[in-house]
């Protein structure tokens, strides 16, 4: 069957609760344009793209903005929607919809709803509004801010600086938001190393972050081929290396999420050395189980069930 991108759909089975969540995507697209996206060629989110007669890179609403609030509104009042995870194939951060206030109108539709868990996974900032937002209702919101070491190249062509993507982090954690750090996805052989690490776990502790969940980059030909053109020949060449040749289908019935992963026992290597950083700097983490939780016996029990960042 062939998938269709809709603005609320139900949680995929194979993935973090088995299916008992819903995704809410508010918009087509994402503004940070990141050269690893697994979405921009999803056929689902190329279709709607079509459709919407934009660019992935150029995020547009999927109704207009009077419709899109009335439908949320609708959905999140009717008892149908438990939990719900923002977004799958985009970022309610994703620029400009919070510099024009539509990301605060959503959650704050949210927030007033019957809706009981409101998850947010970002590479944004959001607007002190919305932070205040989110505080107000710290029961409601688990807030995960992705952030990642700096090895020197731009994987991420398009997000807020990292010191303000914290510093909203340290906030919404202080008032008592659920708030965990997501290095997702680590790209092995550069972004996995301990002198890399180190500092960043120093500058999370010193926002008061000591939550974290980490995974590892999964390639296709589509994200090979998009690393190459902005990375050149010789990073491709050496991230190949740290990968398995074979590709293998991550989500049932999801014909299109095939992925090679990294190889065993440079994945097993790689958990050990970034656990054991954790462990020393006295962080509370776990590797996440769907991206990365293959061949991965070395970190045993810190698998995430998907109630970690929750």
């Amino acid at each position: 069957m062939t998938e269709t991108m809709t603005l609320v759909t139900p949680g995929c089975l194979g993935t973090c609760w088995h299916g008992k969540y819903h995704y809410l995507e508010p918009y087509c697209g994402c503004a940070h344009d990141c050269v690893y996206c697994y979405a921009k060629s999803r056929p689902a989110v190329k279709a709607k793209l079509s459709e919407l007669k934009t660019e992935f890179q150029n995020p547009v609403p999927m109704l207009p903005e009077s419709e899109l609030l009335n439908r949320i509104k609708d959905a999140a009042c009717s008892g149908d929607l438990k939990i719900v995870k923002l977004s799958r194939f985009t970022d309610i951060f994703s620029p400009p919809f919070d510099t024009n206030g539509l990301a605060f109108k959503i959650l704050e539709t949210l927030a007033a709803s019957k809706v009981g868990r409101i998850i947010i996974t970002t590479k944004g900032a959001p607007s002190p509004e919305t932070i205040a937002l989110i505080s107000a209702n710290k029961e409601k919101f688990s807030y995960n801010v992705v952030a990642k070491p700096d090895c020197g190249l731009k994987f991420e062509k398009n997000v807020p600086p990292l010191e303000q993507r914290l510093k909203a982090a340290g906030q919404l954690c202080a008032s008592g938001v659920k708030t965990t750090i997501h290095f997702d996805p680590l790209v092995p052989g550069f972004e996995d190393r301990p002198e890399m690490l180190n500092p960043l776990l120093d500058r999370l502790a010193a926002h008061g972050l000591k939550r974290v969940m980490f995974s590892y980059l999964l390639l296709n030909a589509k994200i090979l081929a998009a690393m190459r053109t902005e990375l050149g020949d010789a990073f491709a060449e050496r991230l190949v290396s740290e990968f398995d040749s074979k590709e293998i289908q991550m989500l049932p019935n999801q014909e299109d999420t095939f992925y090679a992963s990294m190889k065993p026992a440079l994945k097993d290597k790689s958990v050990r050395t970034i656990a054991a950083l954790l462990e020393k700097k006295g962080f509370d983490f776990v590797l996440c189980s769907l991206k990365s939780g293959r061949n991965a016996a070395a970190c045993g029990s810190k698998l995430c069930d998907g109630s970690f960042y929750a």
